[in-house]
């Protein structure tokens, strides 16, 4: 499968959306847990411009970018192309969003380094005058 025709069809399952999982995101996006316990890892798939609102995890993050094109940013940094088979570490505490490219779908496994607190943070929406600016 190629970046330039990938339309959302992914190894694992898309999943669901839902008003809950909802809260996160900017856009359709869809989650399906792949495992819970001992590690938290989830299939994200994103619609094209969807994107999470900026974030960060109490413990680390690693995004396994599995199809499509898109965007990943941290607090202050400029924000990075990702494509399939790309690996993000984001550290713990690390604000940052993710997200589909304006034309394609973006597919991802997330996976939550255990610790003591795996809560996640939600702070603003990126905002499309910002995420409009990228190419």
């Amino acid at each position: 499968m190629t970046t330039e025709n990938f339309d959302g069809n992914t190894v694992f399952d898309k999943g669901i959306t839902s008003e809950e999982f909802a809260v996160f995101f900017t856009g359709t996006s869809y989650r399906s847990d792949l495992s819970t316990d001992p590690v938290e890892i989830s299939n994200i798939t994103f619609s094209p411009s969807a994107r999470t609102k900026w974030h960060y995890h109490h413990t680390a993050e690693i995004l396994l970018i599995t199809g499509g094109t898109g965007w990943h940013q941290e607090d202050g940094q400029p924000a990075q192309r990702i494509q399939a088979g790309d690996v993000i570490n984001v550290k713990a505490g690390t604000k940052h969003w993710h997200g589909a490219s304006k034309d394609n779908w973006l597919s991802h496994i997330a996976i939550t380094v255990p610790g003591e607190n795996t809560a996640t943070d939600i702070f603003d929406d990126v905002s499309d005058e910002e995420y409009n600016q990228l190419a």
